[in-house]
């Protein structure tokens, strides 16, 4: 499974190729069947080797996209394989903060896979809207605007418009 994260690895960073492309596709399409399949048997615990659990999520034969699969979810895992180490026979425990997921998804732009229908199985559509709004919060850049009767934030002890805002 080294060599299958390794050319993961290669391939989402690079995929230049036409195989590479091809791969890309399928990664897509496999990764919104598979998290459809999550979110549609919520509450259910995934658990096996990574080998049946590929073979349950859809992955079967695509040992590369499988982990790039387990890639993207890790981080909303709550305990994180060691992708590097993996076998095919490792045993793995999807224990998922599904609001993780989401906000990941969110990060990552994939629209894809934030905008299923089976998240309201999982998550209210309120509070799928609450977490966009923290996630655009956490983004937007704030600074107080200083008024020309305030204090000048040098420390001289002058209003702004006095010292550094002269001009202003």
């Amino acid at each position: 499974m080294n060599q299958d994260y390794q050319a993961w690895q290669r391939i989402s960073e690079q995929g230049q190729s036409e195989t590479d492309s091809q791969l890309l596709e399928l990664y897509l399409e496999l990764e919104t069947a598979a998290y459809d399949q999550i979110l549609s048997n919520f509450p259910h615990v995934y658990s096996g080797t990574v080998a049946s659990l590929a073979d349950e999520l859809g992955f079967s034969g695509q040992p590369v996209v499988f982990m790039g699969f387990l890639e993207g979810l890790s981080s909303s895992l709550a305990e994180a394989p060691d992708l590097e180490q993996l076998t095919p026979d490792s045993p793995l425990r999807f224990e998922i903060d599904f609001e993780t997921l989401f906000r990941k998804m969110n990060e990552a732009e994939a629209d894809w896979l934030y905008q299923l229908e089976s998240w309201e199985l999982v998550l209210p559509q309120e509070r799928r809207q609450a977490i966009i709004r923290e996630w655009r919060d956490s983004k937007t850049v704030r600074s107080e605007k200083i008024g020309r009767n305030d204090p000048c934030p040098c420390g001289s002890g002058k209003k702004y418009k006095k010292c550094c805002g002269k001009g202003a």
